[in-house]
C-alpha cells in the first residue's frame, strides 16, 4: 500500500527506494513560496537553521515565465524538512518576510524523480 497524499508527517522508518508512492527519498525535499526572487538568498539562509539544504531549485521549464517566487529546497534529512514545514506561515529575515512551506506537490515530485533520481 502507499501512503495518502495529504499532508502531515509520520510514515516508515527507512528511505523508500520506490520515491513516489509515500515519498522515500523525496521526504527530505519541500516547497518554500511566497517571498520575492529577489530574496531567494535570504529565505535560503533562514531554512539553513533547519537543517543543512543539500539543493534547491524552482525547476521552472519555462525560460519565458521569469523568476520563481518559490523554491524546493533538500534537506540533508528528513528531520530538516520536518522542522522547515514547522515554519508555514511565520517570518522569517527579522521578521520583513511571510513564507509558505509545505511538502512537495506530486508535478514538482515526478521533477526530481526523473532529473534527480529522488535525490537532487
Amino acid at each position: 500500500g502507499g501512503a495518502a497524499a495529504s499532508g502531515g508527517g509520520g510514515g516508515g522508518g527507512g528511505q523508500d527506494m520506490g520515491g513516489i508512492g509515500g515519498g522515500g527519498l523525496t521526504d527530505s525535499w519541500v516547497t518554500v513560496f511566497g517571498f520575492a526572487p529577489d530574496e531567494v538568498t535570504t529565505v535560503l539562509r533562514e531554512f539553513q537553521r533547519d537543517g543543512d539544504i543539500m539543493h534547491f531549485s524552482s525547476f521552472s521549464r519555462d525560460p519565458n515565465a521569469g523568476p520563481a517566487n518559490w523554491v524546493h529546497v533538500r534537506f540533508a534529512s528528513r528531520d530538516g524538512a520536518q522542522r522547515a514545514l514547522q515554519r508555514n506561515g511565520q517570518r522569517v529575515a527579522g521578521g520583513s518576510i511571510m513564507v509558505g512551506v509545505k511538502p512537495l506537490d506530486a508535478a514538482a515530485r515526478a521533477v526530481i524523480v526523473a532529473e534527480h533520481g529522488g535525490v537532487g
